[in-house]
């Protein structure tokens, strides 16, 4: 069994690498396969090839050696926007061999000013240029200096973008609902902080199962607030009978089920709107939890409840004894029981459902694209007018890039510094390429936000970088 988004718990299921690393072994190991591919794909272009998998790629590179009289192929792609692991390190370096490279030297997309800082970046690189095209603005870029530990970032952040308003004459800058504007920050964990949901997501990043299918909005139980009981708690607030009615349709509520309209004829509806009521109440409280919201919901039968939060409600037994005797034939419904339980995903379900409910609202907003909120991975190929780009690295936790060693305000560590003696790849590798991946996503002005342990350092590192000019650095 293989599911390409990720859902592969059953013991004999093949995960997305797994299924790569068969697809290369194919490739390279069985002749048929490489004839089938050539036969009926003459042409094979790929895309974003700087982040295809290793083996993938280096498969196709063997099938063009040899069959190259019979097939053509073609990579799109930039080495320096390479931010996710698992791509070939060498390609635009010594692999392919041989092969005729196209470069794309004229930017139309960023001013003067920008695509000059992304020249630079790429300068301690691979040493490729770009020009912005005839009559394009100069354009602006800015630099604010913050310490680490400094109190209230919302409402600096916020003052910074005022400023840079003013600098630009562009209020844009101002405005939360643009989608020309976009604060990219390291981790989802900052935006959660941001946008207040961060509880929600913070209890559920515990299980490492969670963590990454929330981060792209494809967790089940999760999606069952976000998606069913978030939209019903709005339209129940707005007393709103058709959307409501939509959505219990939609979801296919237990109380809109034959055999329960049949026990209760003369009001059919009746334990429906009983139960819309009781939900209603219950989400009036703003500071209500998850949990309660779940209560309701399995003691009324008003959805059915996702497998994995059925040890968090009352058994089907426990809910009919709470309910009137008319209630009779409303059993309380749940999904089927999966084959495995995750203790881990348990475990972080039962911190996550004593937070605070609403802050689904913010989580869904996040995910489904509708705030200027992304991280820094996720925009690559994306443009906006406006950048702000949000650098700290004690609040993003991560250990895979450095902004303070990039910047030299920090020493390398000494297992870096053994990589990098080595020539291999380290942390400031990919914190460069982060670095180049989102400063060239502004149209025409990008302010970095750097919080650091020492704005001196920083301030003359940037400067001796060519980075930034004296003028556009601003300490606060």
């Amino acid at each position: 069994m293989y599911d390409p988004n990720g859902v592969n718990s059953s013991p004999n299921a093949l995960s997305h690498a797994d299924v790569l690393k068969i697809f290369s072994n194919f490739l390279t190991t069985k002749p048929m396969m490489a004839e089938v591919i050539i036969n009926k794909f003459p042409f094979i272009f790929i895309d974003e090839s700087q982040d295809t998998n290793k083996d993938v790629v280096n498969s196709f590179f063997e099938l063009q050696d040899a069959k190259s009289d019979k097939v053509v192929i073609g990579l799109f792609g930039d080495t320096m926007q390479r931010i996710f692991g698992g791509g070939e390190s060498e390609l635009g370096k010594t692999k392919p061999s041989g092969w005729a490279t196209f470069n794309k030297e004229m930017n139309h997309r960023s001013a003067r000013r920008i695509v000059g800082l992304g020249n630079q970046v790429r300068s301690e690189d691979d040493g490729r240029k770009q020009y912005a095209r005839d009559g394009a603005d100069e354009g602006f870029v800015r630099y604010f200096l913050l310490p680490h530990g400094l109190p209230g970032k919302d409402d600096v952040e916020l003052k910074i973008r005022a400023f840079m308003a003013e600098v630009t004459g562009d209020t844009g800058w101002t405005d939360t609902q643009s989608k020309e504007t976009a604060i990219l920050l390291l981790e989802h964990k900052m935006a959660g902080r941001r946008l207040c949901f961060y509880d929600l997501w913070d209890k559920l990043s515990k299980s490492d199962k969670i963590k990454g299918r929330i981060s792209e909005g494809e967790n089940t139980e999760l999606n069952f607030f976000s998606h069913t009981v978030f939209p019903m708690a709005e339209a129940s607030s707005k007393e709103n009978r058709a959307e409501l009615m939509s959505i219990l349709r939609a979801s296919k509520s237990p109380l809109l089920e034959a055999t329960v309209l049949d026990a209760n004829k003369d009001d059919p509806l009746g334990l429906a709107r009983a139960a819309e009521h009781a939900f209603r109440d219950v989400v009036s409280n703003e500071k209500v939890c998850f949990r309660l919201v779940l209560q309701v919901i399995a003691k009324h039968n008003l959805l059915r409840i996702p497998a994995k939060l059925q040890s968090f409600v009352a058994t089907s037994e426990e809910s009919e004894a709470e309910l009137e005797p008319d209630q009779a034939g409303a059993r309380v419904e749940v999904e089927a029981e999966p084959e495995e339980q995750d203790d881990s995903e348990i475990a972080a379900w039962a911190e996550a459902l004593e937070t605070d409910f609403f802050q689904i609202r913010n989580y869904k907003d996040y995910i489904d694209g509708n705030s200027i909120f992304r991280t820094h991975q996720g925009v690559k190929g994306n443009e906006f007018e406006r950048v702000m780009v949000v650098m700290d690295d004690d609040e993003a936790g991560g250990f895979l890039f450095s902004y303070e060693q990039y910047f030299d305000v920090k020493e390398l560590s000494r297992d870096s510094q053994k990589k990098r003696d080595e020539g291999e790849e380290t942390g400031l590798d990919l914190t460069r390429r982060l670095f180049y991946v989102t400063s060239t996503r502004a149209k025409n002005s990008l302010a970095h936000v750097i919080y650091t342990s020492d704005v001196a350092m920083l301030k003359k590192n940037l400067i001796a970088k060519k980075f930034a000019r004296e003028i556009e650095i601003i300490e606060v």
